[in-house]
């Protein structure tokens, strides 16, 4: 009996050596219960709660959007804020040595090029993402995360953009909020609350505009927030301001109950009345300055011509274009434009109060000649409808950019 204790103490010590030595060694390391604390796994601030079905998107580079027809890419499923930007972005190449001698130790030489880049905001989650056109490829290059992201303006070189969304104070009132993110660096900063609007003008000076009890205040700064003084104030109220030469266009809130107006302001803050009283009266001045494009309401059809500023010189355009839903050519030869197929219920007030929208087709105007070009036809080629708004254009114009009205998502067209 003795003996059969002594084999079984054995034995059992030497499963439990054998166990350790498993355990010690060889068991898998990790796992246990994962708990979701609701934490931003960022790092940055935000809203993340944890607990959406949908998870933030990946690091990384992956290959983005899908051509739905010749030369027509969808960009974006899900809604970006309104105003992106495609840009020429440089990006260094190598190339092979020049040597056909046959040997693999041949010199390389780096050359910069310039392509195109997009850049937008995600709506729901403040990410912001660029995606290379040419290769197709799609990159998160800032997840800070401000949710509600309505609106976007950008510094030409995409380096910095100007979030706006709403936010409720204390007491619940929501106020307008813009916040200066750059995409490539720490930093930002929150500009004044209650603005109107945001432009960037050039390639990097911000102009505010700031409703007053007496009108509006225009200020300018560069886009670090630095060297801030006020370019105008004014006693008309809900202007709207586009980019225009040194200084900025600026119209009178667009209605078919009302006369609008058209201005032109310099660097000093002068105004200059261009153009109205006209119904339902929009304008776009080319980046220079020295062209307008415009549309109003004669009767119940609306009218679009050129202007030159210089001469005051106007000409009838072949199209019944508006002017919110276009976009100069670099060489301001020529505009491209989402021209609705019919324009319905009472523009532009129906339009802007989202009771109807449209089905565009998206035209080049040609204002030396005078003549349209159809660009494409979304309904035609891809059985969608879309309702085109923040065009953007590269300085080749390679690309024009756009979003649908309808849902947000971002599209483009390669030219």
């Amino acid at each position: 009996m003795k003996r059969y204790l002594i084999i079984a103490g054995v034995v059992l010590a030497l499963i439990l050596i054998a166990l350790g030595i498993y355990f010690f060694f060889f068991a898998p390391r990790g796992g246990g219960i994962v708990v979701d604390t609701g934490e931003n796994p960022f790092q940055t601030g935000g809203d993340y709660t944890g607990t959406d079905t949908e998870q933030p998107p990946t690091d990384g580079t992956v290959t983005g959007g899908e051509e739905v027809a010749p030369n027509l890419i969808r960009i974006t499923e899900g809604p970006v804020a309104f105003g992106s930007l495609v840009f020429l972005a440089p990006k260094e190449i190598t190339e092979e040595g020049g040597s056909d001698t046959g040997t693999s130790s041949a010199p390389k030489a780096t050359k910069t090029i310039f392509v195109p880049e997009v850049r937008y905001v995600e709506r729901k989650s403040g990410n912001v993402y660029k995606y290379e056109f040419n290769e197709k490829l799609l990159s998160r290059i800032s997840n800070r995360t401000l949710p509600g992201i309505q609106e976007a303006a950008w510094t030409k070189d995409g380096t910095t953009a100007f979030l706006r969304f709403l936010s409720a104070n204390e007491s619940g009132t929501e106020m307008i909020e813009t916040y200066a993110l750059p995409t490539e660096t720490e930093g930002g900063y929150l500009l004044e609350s209650g603005l109107d609007q945001v432009i960037v003008s050039g390639t990097s000076t911000v102009v505010t505009l700031l409703p007053s009890t007496t009108g509006s205040i225009a200020t300018i700064a560069r886009a670090d927030g630095a060297n801030a003084k006020t370019l105008f104030t004014s006693n008309l109220s809900s202007l709207r301001l586009t980019p225009s030469g040194q200084g900025v266009g600026a119209f009178t809130k667009p209605s078919a109950q009302m006369d609008g107006f058209g201005f032109l302001v310099n660097a000093s803050g002068v105004f200059d009345r261009i153009l109205g009283p006209y119904r339902g009266f929009t304008m776009l001045p080319s980046p220079s300055g020295k062209q307008v494009i415009y549309s109003y309401l004669s009767g119940q059809t609306v009218t679009a011509s050129a202007m030159d500023t210089t001469t005051r010189a106007q000409t009838a355009l072949p199209v019944a274009l508006l002017p919110e839903k276009c976009v100069w050519a670099a060489d301001e030869l020529s505009v491209y434009c989402a021209v609705p197929r019919a324009i319905g219920g009472t523009w532009p007030d129906s339009w802007y109060q989202g009771a109807i929208s449209f089905s565009d087709r998206i035209w080049k105007i040609d204002l030396v000649s005078r003549t349209a070009i159809l660009i494409v036809d979304p309904v035609a080629i891809a059985n969608t409808a879309i309702d085109g708004v923040s065009l953007a254009i590269d300085a080749n114009s390679d690309v024009l950019l756009f979003t649908n009205k309808k849902d947000g998502s971002l599209w483009a067209y390669d030219l």
